[in-house]
């Protein structure tokens, strides 16, 4: 225990408290929008920190995102998996370094790049969609703040943009998963004779 200057006992202001547990702020899904102004002016930023290590980013979103039934044994399977997946992370990656939130890249991490990126059905990549979005949500909050700065409301901007952006992303995930349930089914075609 740190001790007063004069080594006199510890020090009233380093006395250690009890350390209370705050839970995790896990980010809510949102509906489709425009990006906010706030968000639109942090892009910039989001894209100088977080662009130059992509690769790095792609790797281990593919790492950690794969359900495990979803790999097989085959070598030239498992390596056309992979390859497949590092496509659809390093798109979805740049889209949300574009702060793209329109329809069609919505319906894209929906049904393309977070399936094409988990493998498995829809279950499993409902289920482990919310823990991509905040590995990537983690990991770019780590690169925006990682050097010390004098003024933190661009950084702000920053953090804002990516929860932006994210939230929206995870919408469509949890979005696409009752829409596909609530839908009709079709009806057969008709079977034409040839």
């Amino acid at each position: 225990m740190p001790t007063s200057p004069k080594g006199r006992g510890p020090r009233r202001e380093l006395v250690e408290s009890p350390r209370e547990r705050r839970p995790f702020a896990k980010l809510q899904p949102m509906a489709p929008s425009a990006l906010p102004a706030e968000a639109v002016r942090g892009l910039p930023r989001l894209r100088l920190r977080v662009e130059p290590v992509v690769p790095s980013l792609v790797r281990g979103l593919v790492a950690m995102a794969a359900h495990p039934g979803s790999l097989s044994d085959d070598t030239i399977d498992l390596v056309t998996a992979l390859n497949k997946r590092r496509r659809a992370a390093t798109e979805w990656l740049r889209a949300i370094l574009d702060g793209a939130v329109d329809a069609a890249t919505l319906r894209n991490v929906a049904e393309v790049w977070l399936p094409a990126l988990i493998g498995g059905s829809r279950e499993a990549v409902r289920a482990r969609a919310a823990t991509c979005i905040e590995y990537v949500r983690g990991s770019m909050t780590g690169l925006v703040m990682a050097r010390p700065e004098d003024n933190l409301v661009p950084e702000a901007r920053t953090l804002f943009a990516i929860d932006s952006i994210l939230a929206q992303h995870l919408g469509a995930v949890v979005g696409s998963g009752t829409r596909s349930s609530t839908a009709t089914p079709s009806r057969p075609s008709a079977k034409v004779p040839v």
